[in-house]
């Protein structure tokens, strides 16, 4: 049997705050999106395409990153359940 020293109430503690980075990192990724959207009206050229189609891609990631936090702090919450539920048993 595995010996488990970590509580329920602890996991969810750090699934609330990956969950809290994951907000704040999609407000950023907004904000940067909005920045680049203005500057994207005033360049133009080969430099500004190729800057761009690059971009595009790591919105791409940027966007995964956001989303890996969220599905971490699930993860954490369905671990901190299944905790409470084997304690019951």
């Amino acid at each position: 049997m595995a010996l488990i020293k970590i509580t329920p109430e602890e996991l969810e503690q750090l699934a609330a705050k990956f969950s809290g980075a994951s907000e704040e990192s999609q407000q950023m990724v907004s904000t940067l999106g909005s920045g680049i959207s203005n500057v994207q009206q005033n360049w133009a050229g080969v430099s500004a395409t190729k800057f761009f189609g690059e971009y595009e891609a790591w919105s791409k990631t940027m966007t995964g990153y956001v989303q890996l936090l969220q599905q971490i702090s699930t993860e954490l919450k369905q671990q901190a359940q299944k905790f409470r539920e084997a304690d019951v048993r």
